[in-house]
């Protein structure tokens, strides 16, 4: 998906919410924000680099967050994206790799350049 704020390319994803899983929160956020109603397939990996996924709040607070990125299949288009998104989208691998651009997608990529995880 496209982001509005900033026209980079990135995967749909957001917080998980009290008493949901991982894969749940998935299926919502790419919901919310697609439009398109998914099939968890599997994990793809688990991402933590403290290089581009630690957040220093105005006020000094730092969180170091994590990243689970899931594979899937659109089961059924069921609305519209949100106004987050200005365009949603399916490619391959390779490509997503060139376009992701969003400062979350770094680990991803570096890890699918080493072939990890698989």
């Amino acid at each position: 998906m496209r982001r509005a704020e900033d026209a980079s390319w990135g995967l749909p994803g957001g917080g998980v919410e009290p008493g949901e899983s991982w894969s749940e929160a998935a299926v919502r956020e790419c919901r919310e924000e697609t439009g398109w109603l998914i099939r968890v397939t599997g994990l793809f990996g688990a991402y933590s680099d403290p290089r581009s996924q630690v957040h220093v709040y105005p006020d000094g607070r730092a969180f170091h967050f994590f990243g689970v990125v899931f594979t899937a299949e659109v089961a059924q288009e069921v609305g519209s994206p949100d106004d987050e998104v200005m365009a949603v989208g399916l490619s391959s691998q390779k490509t997503y790799q060139r376009l992701c651009s969003h400062r979350t997608c770094r680990s991803w990529r570096t890890s699918c350049r080493s072939g990890l995880p698989r």
